[in-house]
This record gives C-alpha cells, structure tokens and sequence, in this order.
C-alpha cells in the first residue's frame, strides 16, 4: 500500500488579492511560511519516505519547510503544477468573471482544460505508486490540480476548493484509492488564513 500525504501550497499575496495564480512563479507570503512550518511540526512525528512538489516557487518552498524536519531529497515534477490559465493569470478573480463569466477558469482565453490536469496529474501519483510500493509520500502541490485528483481518484465530488497547507491522507492499494483525511487543516488552529 502507498499512502500519499497531499498537500496544498501556503498562502501567498495573491491567495489574499484573489488574484489567478495558475503557473505564475508566485513566493509564499509570511503566513504561507507560518502555515508550512505549523504543519511541518504536525507531521514531524510520523514517519514519510519521501517528498515531491510541484517546480513552482510557492509549492517548492512549503515543500522545503516541510521537509526540514526529514531532510529527504525533494523531487520536483511539473506535472503536479496548478491550471495554467494563459492570459488570465495575475487578473483578479472578479475581473475574469466580469470577461468570461462565471466559467472563466474553463472558457477563458489559453486555458489549460481540468482533463489535461487531471492527466498529468494522475500520471504523477500513477507512476509515483508504483516506484513507491509499501511507501508513504508527501505531494505538495496546487489547489486545482489536487481537487481535480482528489475528485478524481476518489469517484466523486469531495470538495472544489482547498485550504492553504491543507493536508489529505489518501491510500493506493490494489488499484484502489481509499481517503482516510481530507481538506484538514487543524494545525491552522490559532492561524487566520486568507
């Protein structure tokens, strides 16, 4: 059984704008490096093999600050990175449904499609499950990629937005994905997120 440790990027000043990130290489924010080293600490006590993120600035950096207490060599893969929304990364949110409705995360100009995501997404964790039998793996990675793999794997749709350093234990036995903790967040606890 391989059980992934999923993991959403810590807030960054465009979480806070609103601001479309998609693969702008957008840093962390000093809550984000707050959230990264609570959850950190929460993780410290367990034991994990390994830790991949995706190449962008927000999630290699939550990436180091969780690794610190393991000091694991961090595999960086471009395909856990978030949607790429072409022309309409660094727009405000409001600004892109006033232009494309409010679909705009799919109709909008050089969209990158959620099937393409989901794709490479998959292909990621597929190929990590296999390398990686009898393993537990951090994956830090982007709020739309991993509602787009979450949903996916789990056959249903759990959740369309996550919380920032947000943590989701799901294991992969046999061909089947099984969640045991999703969208958690309980290290955030005397933390305001934004």
């Amino acid at each position: 059984m391989t059980t992934f440790g999923f993991i959403r990027h810590g807030n960054t000043d465009w979480n806070i704008a609103k601001r479309v990130q998609g693969q702008t290489d957008v840093p962390l924010n000093e809550t984000g490096r707050r959230q990264a080293e609570a959850l950190a600490d929460r993780l410290a006590s367990e034991p994990w093999d390994a830790l991949i993120s995706s190449d962008l600035a927000r999630a290699r950096e939550t990436a180091d600050i969780i690794n610190r207490p393991f000091g694991h060599p961090i595999r960086m893969d471009t395909r856990l990175r978030e949607q790429g929304y072409g022309r309409l990364e660094g727009m405000l949110e409001e600004e892109c449904v006033q232009g494309w409705g409010t679909d705009w995360w799919r109709t909008g100009p050089q969209v990158e499609s959620r099937a393409e995501v989901l794709s490479r997404g998959l292909e990621s964790i597929t190929e990590l499950a296999a390398e990686h039998p009898d393993s537990r793996l951090l994956v830090v990675s982007h709020g739309d990629t991993l509602c787009c793999l979450i949903n996916h794997i789990l056959g249903r749709q759990a959740f369309t937005e996550l919380h920032n350093t947000s943590f989701s234990l799901i294991t992969y036995s046999n061909g089947r994905w099984q969640a045991e903790l999703l969208n958690c967040n309980r290290h955030l606890a005397t933390e305001t997120e934004g």
